[in-house]
């Protein structure tokens, strides 16, 4: 009898693993899709500037690519939000929206330590980020933030 506990609690626990694990990468691989799909378009968006072309319709279902510089938007999905960092200060504070980030953001530190790694964060207790920090070629530090709430 305690055999058989022992059993059905070691595998129950095997499952359970397997299938905690599964739920996790499902939930995260639409939030991951959409943060390498920016990184993909800043790095092809770049490269085409810094060679003089500027992509046009090519690896974004049809849509326009433009290169906008530290003032313009540029937006693969309206769930990333881009933040650009200079000597680890948030330099688009009106792009993101003056709201959210006074309410969310302004207190928010870089740490160049997540440089090319998707991680979570959680900002104001209770909102949880995806994010992935990237070099921009020509702006320096770039950090994407898509929302998931767990």
């Amino acid at each position: 009898m305690v055999y058989t506990l022992i059993a059905f609690t070691i595998l129950f626990g095997i499952f359970g693993t397997i299938i905690f694990g599964q739920i996790k990468a499902t939930l995260y691989a639409k939030t991951d899709s959409d943060l390498n799909g920016y990184k993909r378009m800043i790095e092809t968006v770049a490269r085409g500037a810094a060679s003089g072309e500027i992509p046009d319709r090519d690896l974004f279902g049809g849509k326009r690519v433009f290169f906008p510089g530290k003032g313009g938007r540029l937006m693969y999905n309206p769930r990333v939000l881009p933040i650009q960092w200079e000597n680890g200060k948030i330099m688009n504070p009106q792009q993101i929206g003056l709201i959210y980030y006074d309410h969310y953001l302004s207190h928010l530190e870089f740490d160049p330590s997540t440089i090319g790694v998707i991680s979570n964060i959680k900002i104001g207790g209770k909102y949880f980020f995806r994010t992935m920090t990237i070099l921009h070629p020509t702006d320096g530090q770039c950090r994407l933030r898509a929302k998931f709430d767990q």
